[in-house]
């Protein structure tokens, strides 16, 4: 079946990239969300092979309708040549037209350690350092929602950037009030053209689903556990 399912990661991949439209094939293949995982795995190790360079993880969500929905999700990645990282100033990208394009908030976090389902929360507190939020542009391949989450997985999420705002030092006091941090925290977006700039969208740390560490930390160890 993961045999099966790499095809599918190539196809929904580059569609997304090119602004097309395919099938989603993952429910008529069978192919259950693991195996949607190993499938993008391997994808990564190919493209690791070939010399894209990773430059983090992902949360892979199902809920683009809403632009937020960690019922279900998978783990994607994330790569240099798609990422770009403020440094104070603003950062210029071209978001591809369409109806099914779409800009997701997205909180990011610093790792300093690799985590594992068997440290405690409090030592996943310490797991990072570094704090900011951003957009990821995204352009979903479906003309319509009769798709599933092995579909997004396949597709990595279907990513064409990731913007990424100013990162902010995490101190002891500040993970303690990781919740106060977040609410203050802010991005926005916006479209330029001839007749001047607008904003379209902004990412606040309020409107983020983990608004704690707690939060958080069971997600990770409870994805982790299905995998």
């Amino acid at each position: 079946v993961q045999t099966c399912a790499l095809p599918i990661c190539r196809d929904v991949g580059e569609a997304a990239l090119a602004g097309k439209y395919v099938s989603p094939k993952s429910r008529d293949l069978g192919i259950e969300r693991i195996k949607a995982q190993a499938a993008l795995d391997s994808l990564h190790e190919s493209k690791i092979a070939s010399g894209a360079v990773s430059v983090g993880r992902k949360l892979i969500r199902l809920g683009y309708e809403t632009g937020c929905s960690y019922e279900k999700t998978g783990f994607g990645y994330l790569y240099s040549h798609s990422t770009q990282f403020s440094d104070g100033s603003l950062i210029a990208a071209k978001v591809p037209r369409g109806k099914r394009t779409f800009l997701l908030p997205q909180l990011v976090l610093h790792f300093i350690g690799e985590f594992s389902p068997a440290v405690s929360c409090e030592q996943f507190s310490q797991m990072f350092d570094e704090i900011s939020v951003g957009f990821e542009v995204t352009s979903l391949p479906f003309k319509n929602n009769d798709y599933e989450l092995t579909d997004v997985v396949c597709g990595n999420g279907f990513g064409h950037q990731n913007l990424v705002g100013v990162t902010k030092s995490l101190s002891q006091a500040s993970r303690r009030n990781f919740s106060e941090l977040l609410s203050g925290a802010s991005f926005s977006i916006s479209c330029s053209n001839a007749l001047g700039s607008e904003i379209k969208d902004a990412a606040f740390g309020a409107r983020l689903q983990y608004a704690s560490i707690e939060s958080l930390y069971q997600h990770l160890v409870d994805f982790y556990k299905e995998q």
